[in-house]
């Protein structure tokens, strides 16, 4: 540790490289001497002990690296004082440890705490809470040595200083607004009919939206539902409590999950309409319940589903973004399509829906840009006027793809992506908002990825990739996901999970010894390799954009 949060690999340094297979650890003060030692249990192995040699022959660690072991004896049956805490206050530093024993797998430290004092031989004072919340409070104790302390000696329970805001900003009213609805996800295993995706593409909804759907002022909602759930409309009344309206039209269009909606006025009458957009990827090629839904309102909460106003689309969609495109009154929408159900990686179309003004659509994506035909495996998508000319203009993200940026004008969408330097952006990007963030009168955009907390790791002179061909000849795509270690790139699946899907594997891999190491390159030619469709990421940080 460095002290500010931040670590430096000491384990060559250290002596602690040595090559091995372990399935636990444990740190104790083996010899007494103040300083941890380490038992590493290697499996099919002897265990490793590993002495510490901070004090050996080093008389400036005396100085520099001083230290206190605490051993708290406790009542009844918690012998050791498990879950007890322990504060030490000294050269205007806090210390802290909590005294759980417990260290992974099947692995467990001596419970005493041992903390390291650097330069300081005199500890101002030390507290400790016990676990039943009695504490006590020493003075003036030497460092370097072994204390003992014991819970009969504690007195009252300790009161704790509340560092939380007592003027909340929100309040869990969830009890109070009667809406007993639970979003019910269906069981589907995608690993089994696509074993070499990175995770699922079924479970992405629910959706979720809210307007004035009755006209009295008050805000209502829609919740949308899983596979052979019926979404459900609540509508609220002045105390704050929401009432469900019960209506067949969602019960007859239950059949596939909603992924998205949208409350608009898409037939300009007095009453909100509702777009529903459909997906979950467990459906495929051209069945019912990947076409997305436009119900349109009749009052008092109630639908109906046109069955003319949308054309042909089957598709898994992600999003529906309505808008005004033209500025001519009718209410336009931008469906975003997340994936090729059975085709992972292959690029889904993603469309632009005219409105004839009584709410009916055609699909004049090619008219207005035909680029967003395939722009991406899409996740979420904005309108808003970057270039303040009074139109509203397309930022678009998703899997496998840069954050896209379209510019709105009388000649339709023009992508204006690397104008905004974002041309080298591909992440896993799943989310988007706009806010104006600094008060400049301009709108910024917040984007999330992935997040840097995950064993994938990336950049653009390493960047995760995926190649997409049909390896196996079985006429059926393999996605084989590489991540770098070192100057190479290695597959992600398994040697279980390559051979049994890719057959001509099992002769060239009979062992896992044989696989291990392997780099994607060793493992495929570089015809096949060449052959096959890739994407990549080279950014998985969430981001934020700001509008100059």
């Amino acid at each position: 540790s460095q002290g500010d949060l931040s670590y430096i690999n000491r384990a060559e340094e250290w002596g602690l490289a040595d090559l091995g297979f372990s399935s636990g650890a444990a740190y104790a003060d083996f010899n007494n001497d103040g300083g941890m030692d380490l038992v590493v249990n290697n499996t099919n192995g002897l265990a490793t002990i590993y002495k510490n040699l901070i004090y050996l022959d080093n008389l400036d660690s005396l100085d520099k690296n001083n230290y206190i072991k605490i051993q708290l004896i406790g009542e009844d049956l918690n012998t050791h004082g498990i879950g007890s805490k322990v504060l030490i206050y000294t050269n205007e530093k806090t210390f802290f440890q909590e005294l759980m024993a417990t260290r992974g797998f099947q692995s467990a430290v001596e419970p005493v705490l041992n903390f390291g004092l650097g330069n300081a031989k005199m500890i101002d004072s030390l507290r400790v809470i016990w676990s039943t919340g009695e504490h006590q409070l020493l003075f003036n104790i030497k460092a370097n040595q072994r204390i003992r302390l014991y819970q009969r000696n504690a007195t009252d329970s300790y009161q704790y200083e509340t560092k939380m805001k007592t003027n909340k900003v929100f309040q869990d009213v969830s009890e109070l607004s009667h809406i007993d609805y639970k979003h019910q996800e269906n069981t589907f295993i995608e690993y089994n009919r696509e074993p070499f995706i990175p995770h699922f593409l079924s479970m992405e909804g629910p959706a979720f939206d809210v307007a004035d759907i009755n006209n009295d002022g008050l805000v209502d909602v829609y919740l949308g539902g899983g596979k052979h759930q019926p979404g459900a409309i609540y509508l609220q009344n002045d105390r704050g409590e929401f009432k469900i309206v019960v209506d067949s039209v969602f019960i007859r269009n239950s059949h596939g999950e909603d992924v998205d909606a949208a409350f608009f006025n898409a037939n300009n009458d007095e009453f909100s309409d509702l777009y529903v957009a459909k997906g979950g990827n467990e459906f495929f090629a051209k069945m019912e319940p990947l076409k997305d839904c436009l119900y349109f309102g009749v009052g008092k909460g109630k639908f109906v589903k046109s069955q003319s106003a949308l054309p042909d689309i089957y598709a898994n969609s992600a999003c529906v973004k309505p808008v005004d495109i033209e500025n001519d009154g009718d209410m336009d929408l931008f469906i975003g399509t997340r994936s090729v159900p059975r085709e992972y990686g292959v690029i889904p179309k993603s469309f632009i829906l005219i409105n004839d003004g009584a709410g009916h659509y055609t699909d004049q994506t090619t008219t207005y840009a035909a680029a967003l035909s395939e722009t991406g495996m899409v996740t979420d998508a904005l309108w808003l006027d970057l270039n303040k000319d009074s139109l509203k203009d397309l930022v678009v993200v998703g899997e496998w793809m840069p954050i896209r940026i379209f510019y709105n004008s009388a000649d339709g969408l023009t992508e204006v992506t690397d104008q905004y330097g974002l041309q080298n952006t591909t992440g896993w990007w799943n989310t988007l908002v706009a806010g104006d963030l600094n008060n400049d009168g301009h709108s910024d955009l917040v984007v999330g990825n992935l997040g840097l907390n995950s064993f994938l790791k990336t950049s653009i002179t390493q960047p995760v990739q995926l190649y997409i061909d049909d390896f196996s000849g079985n006429n059926k795509l393999e996605q084989i996901l590489t991540y770098y270690n070192g100057s190479k790139a290695y597959p992600l699946a398994s040697r279980d999970l390559m051979v049994e899907n890719i057959s001509f594997l099992q002769e060239k891999y009979p062992t896992y010894v044989d696989y291990a190491g392997e780099a994607i390159d060793d493992i495929f030619t570089k015809n096949q390799l060449q052959s096959a469709t890739l994407r990549q990421v080279v950014e998985f940080a969430s981001v934020v954009l700001i509008n100059n």
